[in-house]
């Protein structure tokens, strides 16, 4: 992975630890009893997407091993560079129908599992306003609104991982 990548992980790891932070002092502060159902599930959050992100390193190098599988029969003189251009050229379109396909599976799952990202946002905004009013009983709402959104998200992203795997 290039450098811009591994940086633009850590930041995103710094920005989760940071809103896992916060929202852990306000479950704490005020629906305490929630704490336990919030940290299971931000591991199980955790545990499908590094499954995920495992599935998406694994394909990008198997389609790296066949590219370099082919350029290794051309340096060797076992297929000319034509002949190479067109298995490159069936590889990327095999990999692009499978991609469109299993993008279509997954778009297909976003109508049942799915939520608009408006929603969870406007949802996380609410929260900050009703702590910062020391809303006690929205907040106790939102953060239970919120625990269900993250609960559908992990078991959207368990039917991907189905999907992937």
């Amino acid at each position: 992975s290039s450098e811009a990548e591994v940086t633009r992980i850590g930041d995103v790891e710094a920005l989760k630890e940071k809103h896992r932070t916060r929202m852990t002092l306000v479950i704490e502060t005020y629906a305490p009893e929630m704490l336990a159902s919030y940290q299971t599930a931000w591991d199980a959050h955790d545990a499908v997407h590094v499954q995920l992100e495992a599935i998406r390193q694994e394909r990008k190098a198997e389609i790296q091993a066949e590219v370099t599988a082919i350029r290794a029969k051309v340096e060797s003189g076992e297929l000319t560079l034509e002949e190479a251009k067109a298995e490159l050229l069936t590889l990327r379109e095999a990999n692009k129908a499978e991609h469109e396909a299993i993008r279509a599976e997954i778009e297909a799952l976003k109508a049942t599992y799915g939520q608009d990202p408006e929603v969870v946002k406007a949802a996380k905004e609410a929260l900050k306003v009703a702590v910062k009013a020391k809303d006690e009983a929205e907040i106790v709402r939102l953060l239970g609104d919120l625990l269900a959104m993250l609960e559908k998200h992990i078991t959207f992203d368990n039917m991907k991982l189905d999907v992937l795997n």
